[in-house]
């Protein structure tokens, strides 16, 4: 399902393709990585770092910084209630791509070490 909203947003398929398996933040716009980075922050960590607070207050207003969190928590919740619920997915959607191992390490390096 996600594919097929991505496709009709304008994403190309190699763009869906390095979000889950390689280096988006290298191939993406500054506005567009620094979003990427922040929900791949938020899901791994719930935080996001400052250095990502920083590249995203370079492209949008205090308002619109609030709102990062919450749209990500928001699709987070949703995906925790369709799956604790049981809700059926179409077995015939592409599904997007898993994060690869590296992509993941890579993100970890970038973000520095996990704190409390």
């Amino acid at each position: 399902m996600h594919v097929r909203y991505a496709l009709d947003a304008g994403l190309s398929q190699c763009e869906i393709d390095q979000l889950g398996g390689g280096q988006p933040l290298e191939s993406w716009d500054d506005e567009d990585a620094a979003l990427i980075r922040a929900a791949d922050e938020l899901h791994d960590r719930q935080d996001i770092t400052e250095d990502t607070w920083h590249r995203l207050a370079l492209s949008w207003d205090e308002a619109q910084l609030v709102e990062i969190p919450f749209v990500v928590g928001q699709y987070t919740m949703l995906s925790m209630v369709a799956k604790s619920t049981g809700v059926p997915v179409d077995e015939d959607l592409q599904q997007l791509p898993p994060a690869s191992s590296a992509y993941k390490q890579g993100l970890a390096l970038r973000a520095g070490p996990l704190s409390d």
